[in-house]
């Protein structure tokens, strides 16, 4: 039998879209940030006897194309390299990174290229449709590519049978899903989420950043943190525990995210509504609030 195992998996972390400070809190604070979940994972399983299968980054890691001079540069491979240390070092795990959409990833996450050397069979960089096996486990890993026939493409892949796909992009169910921060490229594939449930026992998407689950057997990571407005829901990353015949998959819920908030400024004042009674209704939110958007109808603007 396959033994059980543990792994964590996050997406679109999008480095360079939020203030660095920021950023550096959500994954290296000591008590609540990403590095910490790790830690405490690894050796919960170590206590359990389980497996730990380490972490998988489903897509975009980057924003966009950062300078090399940048600080989210340097962020970048501090995180990836404190990740494999402590994940691949001190808990025998793995590192997987997918490439995600071009907009954001482009080819940066080569820079690791040198880690799959240094960390050989325990780090993985997809830029390309591949297949690994970790553990007895079957696993397909399906990074954001571009083709002209998609059915083509995959079809050779979607012929067998894995325990888990690791995937960035969109299904049929929530292709038409947009925010502030993601666009469709043109010729982006669309997955059909029927075909994926008779394919894998369990698939794991990054891309759309609200968390998703389909059938308990496909479900996004979500962003893991708020990027934009529209995101007031929980952030984080999901902790998945498989062994051979059944799976359970967790939320790490990212406590550190900032908090976004949109109100109508009419529902937001109680009582008679004048320049007084705004400013101190707002001012009182925004306590609480990093990013608070107030929307005024065209009645009251008038």
């Amino acid at each position: 039998m396959k033994k059980p195992f543990k792994l964590i998996t996050l997406s679109d972390i999008h480095i360079a879209h939020q203030p660095l400070e920021q950023i550096q809190k959500e994954f290296f604070d000591e008590e609540e940030g990403f590095l910490a979940k790790v830690i405490q994972v690894a050796k919960q399983c170590q206590k359990e006897k389980v497996k730990f299968l380490g972490v998988a980054i489903t897509g975009d890691l980057f924003d966009h194309q950062v300078s090399l001079n940048s600080n989210y540069a340097k962020f970048a491979m501090d995180l990836i390299h404190t990740l494999a240390r402590i994940v691949i070092n001190d808990f025998g795990g793995n590192i997987i990174i997918l490439k995600g959409t071009r907009s954001h990833d482009l080819d940066q996450i080569m820079i690791f290229e040198p880690f799959t050397l240094e960390f050989e069979d325990s780090f993985f960089i997809a830029n390309t449709l591949s297949y690994i096996e970790l553990e007895g486990y079957d696993i397909l890993l399906i990074p954001e590519e571009y083709m002209k026939n998609q059915n083509e493409y995959y079809q050779e892949a979607f012929e067998n049978q894995y325990d888990l796909i690791l995937a960035h992009g969109f299904l049929k169910f929530n292709c038409f899903n947009k925010n502030e921060v993601e666009r469709s490229m043109p010729e982006m594939p669309i997955f059909d989420q029927e075909e994926l449930v008779n394919v894998a026992r369990l698939s794991i998407f990054g891309h759309d950043h609200v968390y998703k689950s389909y059938r308990d057997q496909i479900y996004y990571n979500g962003s893991y943190s708020r990027l934009c407005h529209g995101e007031e829901d929980d952030k984080g990353a999901l902790l998945i525990t498989m062994d051979s015949k059944k799976h359970k998959v967790e939320r790490l819920i990212n406590t550190l995210a900032p908090n976004y908030k949109a109100v109508t400024l009419e529902k937001l004042v109680k009582g008679d509504l004048n320049f007084e009674s705004a400013v101190k209704a707002i001012k009182k939110l925004k306590e609480n609030i990093d990013f608070l958007k107030i929307k005024i109808g065209i009645d009251t603007v008038k």
